[in-house]
């Protein structure tokens, strides 16, 4: 975590760990449990070639731990706000073309179709792992994304502090 030193240095405002709900953790862990033990019962039965089961079986545990290690980060440096939607999606703001921040009120990730990054919208995009208080950022560009998170006064603060 950012210290105060760090953060007068140029380093990390606000950093937060938005974790997945359990219920996506369980989804990942049975994807990934029963693709693989149904590949290999497959094979047994049916006599399938061994490429099309380390295919099966590989892709299985990859698709479970995609699923298991999703989780969200949000981080605020002097010069960026970064969001993360994790394992893949990782999107750099400028903080110099913020041109607002406001309160977004409670949110509830069912309202937006799941977990993750969603597209809430044109010119909308929202960063939600679970339900919580929400942090509109509008961008010079006119996008505009809603973060939802734990410490949302505290993002909101560090946001401001970035934008001077």
């Amino acid at each position: 975590m950012g210290s105060r030193d760090e953060a007068s240095q140029g380093g990390v405002l606000h950093r937060e760990r938005l974790p997945a709900p359990t219920w996506v953790r369980v989804v990942g862990l049975v994807v990934g449990v029963g693709t693989v033990v149904l590949v290999v019962c497959l094979h047994l039965f049916v006599e399938e070639n061994v490429a099309g089961l380390v295919v099966g079986v590989v892709t299985g545990a990859l698709s479970g731990l995609f699923i298991l290690l999703s989780s969200g980060d949000v981080e605020v440096r002097e010069r960026q706000l970064v969001l993360v939607a994790r394992p893949i999606v990782r999107k750099r703001l400028p903080t110099a073309e913020i041109t607002a921040v406001e309160d977004a009120g409670p949110q509830r990730a069912a309202d937006f179709g799941g977990s993750g990054w969603r597209v809430s919208g044109r010119g909308k995009r929202t960063l939600v792992m679970r339900g919580g208080e929400g942090v509109r950022i509008t961008m010079s560009d006119g996008w505009e994304y809603l973060v939802v998170c734990s410490r949302p006064v505290e993002l909101k603060r560090a946001l401001e502090r970035a934008r001077r």
